[in-house]
C-alpha cells in the first residue's frame, strides 16, 4: 500500500495471557515502483550531437548508489563488438533526473543503445525496484552539431505588475539535441543589468520568476545554449512594474493624552511604503510637515493647543507615485495648570500717598490678572484682598495704612480659568509715625476758601455800585 501515516505493532502473549506491545510509527509506506518519465535523446532520435549526454527523468526520487553505477544505468555501441560507453553520473530534480554524460565525445553516425535495468530502486527504504527495464536507441549527427536553440513565444506576465510581485519570463525553446541553459538578461530602469538562469517549467517551457527593486520600463532578452555550445538570442521584450499600493499607517498616539492647554503635545505614528516621500500632519486648518525619528522608527511633529477643546486631526502619506494614504485621530486638551508664581515683588512708602507694590509680569497666555493680598503679620495669614479683584498691570498702590504700621504683602497671578497660582515671597513696608502727610490738601483746601471770598467781595462792591447809579 501507499500511506502518508502508518504505525508498527508488535504484540507479545505469554502462556498465561499475559500482553505487552510496542508500537512504532511508520512516516511513509511507499509501495508503487517507479518508471521513467522521459528519455533525451528519445527512442529512434536521429542527428544526435556527439557531445550529447543521456538523461532521465523518473517519476520519483530514486536511491542513488543502486542506480547511478554501469550495472544499472548503461551506454553501449550497437557496433560489433558492442564495447560500453563510461559515462559520469549526476543528478539534479530532487534525485528524479540523473544525467549520463560520456567521458568522451560519442563517434558520428553511429548507433547508441541505452538501458535502465529493473536494479534501479527509488529512495524508499528498502527500496522498490523498477516497474520494468527499459531501453532504446538514438543515432549521432554526421558531423559537429550547429544548430542553434530556438526560441518562442517570449513573454512577461503580468504587465504591468505590481511593485512586491513577480514577473514570470516565459519562452518556448527547442533544439535539434536539447537545451542545455536559458536565461533572462535584463536591462532595469536605471539601465542596471540583471542576469537570472530560467529553469524547466513544463515540456519545452522555460521560466524565470523574479520580483524587481524598481519602478518603469524593463527590457528582456532570453538567452539558449545547446550542449555543443550553440547560443542564441530573442529579440527585445518588455514589461513595467508600477506601484498602486498606498503607504500604511498604524500606531497613531499623541503624548501626553489628555493633552494640557499651552503645553507641546507629540503626534506620532508609523509609515511604510518602499516609496514613501513624506509624511504630514493635518491639524487646524493647518499641514504640518512630520520627521522620523530613527530611535523610535516613528514620524512625530508637536502641536501647541490653544484652546480646553477637542482637536482632530489627520496624518497623510504620500509615496513617489503620488498614492495617499491617511489615518485620523483625535485628542481632548484641558487646562490644568495654574500660571506661574509672581516674582520680584517690592513695596515702598510713598510720602502723602500710601504704599506702592510692584512685582514682575508672569509669562502665561491666558493670564487674567493679578490678586494683592497683605497681612500685618509677616507670616500671614494672607487673606485680606487689597484692591480690585483682579489687577491689569503689574503694579499697585495701596493707600488705605495707618502711621506707624508695617505691612506684609504677597501676589498671586490668575488665569482665565479661575486657576489662581501660588502666592509670591513677602514684601514689606512701613508707614511712618506721622502717618500719611495731608499738608498739600488742606493748602489746598485754604486756597479754595480764600478764593470764594474774594469772589463774593467783588461781586458785592459790584451791586453797591449798581445801586448807587
Amino acid at each position: 500500500m501507499d500511506v502518508g501515516a502508518a504505525a508498527v505493532n508488535v504484540t507479545v502473549v505469554d502462556p498465561a495471557g499475559n500482553r505487552a506491545w510496542a508500537t512504532r510509527p511508520v512516516p511513509v509506506i511507499d509501495s508503487t515502483a517507479p518508471t521513467i518519465a522521459t528519455t533525451v535523446p528519445g527512442n529512434g532520435d536521429l542527428g544526435v550531437p556527439t557531445t550529447a549526454s543521456v538523461v532521465i527523468t523518473f517519476s520519483e526520487a530514486m536511491n542513488r548508489s543502486s542506480t547511478a553505477k554501469p550495472s544499472t544505468v548503461a551506454l553501449q555501441d550497437t557496433r560489433t563488438p558492442f564495447p560500453w560507453v563510461p559515462v559520469a553520473y549526476g543528478w539534479s530534480s530532487g534525485d528524479t533526473v540523473l544525467t549520463a554524460t560520456p567521458l568522451a565525445a560519442l563517434d558520428p553516425s553511429a548507433t547508441y543503445r541505452a538501458s535502465v535495468n529493473a536494479s534501479a530502486t527509488d529512495a524508499s527504504d528498502p527500496g522498490n525496484a523498477m516497474a520494468a527495464p527499459m531501453a532504446w536507441v538514438f543515432t549521432t549527427a554526421t558531423g559537429p552539431d550547429i544548430v542553434k536553440p530556438q526560441i518562442q513565444g517570449v513573454a512577461a506576465s503580468p504587465s504591468p505588475a505590481e511593485f512586491g510581485s513577480p514577473v514570470d519570463i516565459t519562452a518556448l525553446i527547442t533544439d535539434n539535441d536539447r537545451v542545455a541553459a536559458a536565461y533572462a538578461s535584463v536591462t532595469l530602469p536605471d539601465n542596471s543589468p540583471f542576469n537570472g538562469s530560467m529553469s524547466l517549467f513544463s515540456g519545452d517551457t522555460w521560466i524565470l520568476s523574479q520580483g524587481y527593486p524598481l519602478l518603469g520600463n524593463y527590457v528582456f532578452h532570453v538567452e539558449a545554449v545547446d550542449p555543443s555550445g550553440n547560443w542564441n538570442r530573442s529579440t527585445a521584450s518588455g514589461f513595467v512594474v508600477r506601484d498602486t499600493t498606498r503607504p500604511a499607517l498604524s500606531g497613531l498616539a499623541v503624548a501626553p493624552s489628555p493633552a494640557e492647554v499651552y503645553q507641546p503635545a507629540l503626534v506620532s505614528g508609523s509609515a511604510t511604503d518602499s516609496f514613501l516621500v513624506g509624511v504630514s500632519l493635518a491639524i487646524e486648518s493647518g499641514n504640518l510637515s512630520m520627521a522620523f525619528n530613527p530611535t523610535t522608527s516613528k514620524w512625530e511633529k508637536s502641536f501647541v493647543p490653544v484652546q480646553e477643546k477637542t482637536y482632530t486631526f489627520t496624518i497623510w502619506a504620500v509615496d513617489s507615485s503620488g498614492n495617499p494614504a491617511s489615518l485620523a485621530g483625535s485628542v481632548v486638551a484641558q487646562d490644568t495648570t495654574a500660571p506661574p508664581m509672581p516674582m520680584g515683588v517690592v513695596a515702598a512708602y510713598v510720602a502723602g500717598i500710601g504704599i506702592e507694590v510692584r512685582w514682575s509680569s508672569v509669562a502665561a497666555p491666558d493670564l487674567a490678572g493679578y490678586r494683592l493680598y497683605r497681612s500685618t503679620s509677616p507670616t500671614g495669614p494672607f487673606t485680606a484682598q487689597v484692591g480690585p479683584p483682579l489687577i491689569n498691570g503689574t503694579a499697585y498702590i495701596d493707600r488705605d495704612v495707618a502711621a506707624g504700621t508695617t505691612y506684609y504683602y504677597v501676589v498671586t497671578a490668575e488665569d482665565l480659568g479661575g486657576r489662581e497660582s501660588a502666592q509670591s515671597p513677602v514684601a514689606f513696608a512701613t508707614v511712618p509715625g506721622g502717618g500719611v502727610d495731608n499738608t498739600a490738601l488742606i493748602l489746598a483746601g485754604l486756597l479754595v476758601v480764600v478764593v470764594a471770598v474774594a469772589a463774593g467781595l467783588v461781586l458785592l462792591l459790584w451791586l453797591r455800585r449798581r445801586r448807587s447809579a
